[in-house]
């Protein structure tokens, strides 16, 4: 696709492997918007290997909670990277 403007030809995604390893993490991401943004956070984190194993398996965790059954409790994608939610402490399901 190129630029109207200035005639810059730009990629329609980016063709790297962090690129690669951040649709497995947004695969399993339930709430799907703003993906642009979420890539833009994922690349300022720089995720290693140890921590992109983590935030896969924090959401699947989160997934799995009663706060993330409703939709408008999910953060979106970008803002869970932000505010570096694979910190969180996991919610305590009541019985």
């Amino acid at each position: 696709m190129k630029c109207p403007k200035c005639n810059h030809q730009w990629e329609n995604k980016p063709d790297d492997k962090d690129y690669e390893h951040f649709l497995i993490w947004y695969k399993y991401y339930p709430r799907k918007v703003g993906k642009p943004n979420a890539y833009r956070a994922w690349k300022k984190i720089k995720p290693d290997t140890e921590l992109k194993r983590k935030m896969v398996e924090v959401v699947l965790e989160h997934c799995k909670s009663k706060q993330w059954q409703s939709p408008e409790f999910i953060p979106y994608p970008a803002t869970w990277l932000h505010q570096e939610r694979w910190n969180d402490k996991l919610p305590q399901e009541e019985d």
